[in-house]
């Protein structure tokens, strides 16, 4: 069976849990890879704030169990962003969903998303695709 979610519902569900509009957007690069863009407004000593579009493709690594790991490119900077991100995004009352890894690697662990539980026992994930608009799961019944 397959689930499709739209880039488009993605965002619904990020402002619905910040409570904010972020500047971001989401693009299918292939199957496996999607591409991030966050306009961020930074201050500037002396030139007041500046925005500065930061872009990063995000790759699924592997899918264990009921966790997804993302693996990026970047360094100590990208890093980073990529925490002060996820801690904009991350629901207070359902804390640990996504984990930061120490190599570079975001773990999505879906079995934490309180909405998702019951689901979790009938179904289980085989796989997921990026298309240019979004996201296909492949799912298996238990």
């Amino acid at each position: 069976m397959n689930a499709n979610v739209s880039f488009s519902e993605i965002l619904q569900a990020v402002k619905a849990t910040t409570k904010k509009e972020i500047p971001l957007s989401l693009t299918g690069v292939d199957n496996k890879t999607v591409h991030i863009d966050y306009m961020a407004k930074i201050k500037v000593p002396i030139v007041g704030e500046v925005t500065k579009n930061i872009s990063v493709s995000a790759r699924i690594e592997r899918i264990v169990g009921n966790t997804i790991y993302l693996g990026y490119d970047g360094g100590t900077i990208v890093d980073s962003l990529i925490s002060n991100g996820l801690k904009m995004i991350t629901n207070p009352r359902q804390p640990g969903v996504i984990e930061l890894t120490n190599d570079s690697k975001v773990a999505i662990h879906l079995d934490r998303i309180e909405k998702l539980q019951k689901t979790l026992q009938l179904i289980r994930l085989k796989d997921i695709a990026f298309a240019s608009n979004g996201i296909m799961a492949e799912l298996a019944v238990r």
